[in-house]
C-alpha cells in the first residue's frame, strides 16, 4: 500500500470518528427525576427530567464535586455534592481546544467563519500541510474542536475572544486584528487589551514577532475563508477576504 493510499485511509477514519454516531460527552440521563454527572466538569451535574432530557449545568459550592449518591428530594432539597476528594476529581471528558492552525499532520482544525465545517490537515507533495475540508451531519452539526454535536452553544467562537479557561499573564489573539491582542487575567472572561507596535501578534507562538504584514484571524464584513501557507512550511492559517 502506498504512502498515499495510507493516509487517504487514516484520513477516513479520523473523518468517522469526529462525525460519529453519538455526542460521547453528553451528560447521560437514563431515567426521570435523577442528578447526573456533567462529563466536562466534576463541580457541577445536571437533572433529568425526563429519559434523555437533562436540565443544567448546575454549579456545585466551592470545593464541592458531584455527588453521585444523592437523590433527588422535592421536601427537603438537597444539591447532590460533597466535599472534594483527594487526589482531586477529574472530569470525565475534556473540554475540547479550538485549533486554529495546522501545526502537524493530522490535526483537526476550526473553520473561524462556519461552525458546521471542520479540517483535517494532511501533507502537500512539497512538505506544506492543507486542510481537507468536511462537514457535520445534520443531526450534529456543530463542530466543538474536537467531535460533532447537537450542541449549538459547543461552537468553537474563535471570532469572540475569551479567557475562560485561560491562567493569568496567557495572551490570545484579537480576531479583528491581527497586531492585537488580550492579556488574560485569570478570572475568566475578563483581559487587558495589547498591541504589537512593531510587528504582529502570531497564533502560533501567543506572541509578538517581527513583521507589519498578516491576515486577520476574522472579520467584521462578509468574509470567505481561503487556507493559505505561512512562512512555516508545516503549518497553514487562515486567509480571510472581503465578499463584495
Amino acid at each position: 500500500m502506498s504512502r498515499l493510499q495510507t493516509l487517504i485511509l487514516v484520513v477516513s477514519f479520523i473523518l468517522s470518528d469526529v462525525s460519529g454516531t453519538k455526542d460521547t460527552c453528553d451528560p447521560v440521563c437514563e431515567n426521570a427525576d435523577t442528578f447526573t454527572a456533567d462529563p466536562y466538569d466534576c463541580n457541577s451535574y445536571f437533572y433529568c427530567i425526563t429519559p434523555g432530557t437533562p436540565s443544567g449545568p448546575y454549579l456545585c459550592p466551592d470545593g464541592e464535586i458531584f455527588d453521585s449518591t444523592v437523590k433527588p428530594n422535592h421536601d427537603d432539597y438537597k444539591k447532590p455534592c460533597k466535599k472534594d476528594t483527594s487526589p482531586p476529581c477529574k472530569a470525565i471528558c475534556e473540554t475540547p481546544t479550538c485549533q486554529i492552525v495546522c501545526k502537524n499532520t493530522l490535526d483537526v482544525i476550526v473553520d473561524p467563519m462556519d461552525c458546521h465545517v471542520f479540517y483535517v490537515c494532511v501533507p502537500n507533495e512539497n512538505g506544506s500541510l492543507k486542510p481537507h475540508r468536511d462537514e457535520c451531519p445534520s443531526d450534529r452539526p456543530n463542530f466543538n474542536g474536537a467531535d460533532c454535536t447537537s450542541h449549538e452553544e459547543d461552537c468553537c467562537d474563535v471570532c469572540n475572544p475569551s479567557c475562560v479557561g485561560k491562567d493569568y499573564g496567557e495572551t490570545i489573539p484579537d480576531p479583528a486584528d491581527c497586531h492585537k491582542y488580550f492579556t488574560c487575567l485569570g478570572d475568566g472572561d475578563n483581559n487587558v487589551p495589547g498591541d504589537c507596535p512593531a510587528g504582529h501578534y502570531d497564533i502560533e507562538t501567543n506572541d509578538c514577532a517581527q513583521g507589519l504584514d498578516c491576515i486577520n484571524l476574522c472579520d467584521n464584513s462578509t468574509t470567505t475563508a481561503v487556507p493559505i501557507t505561512t512562512l512555516a512550511p508545516n503549518n497553514t492559517l487562515w486567509k480571510l477576504e472581503s465578499v463584495n
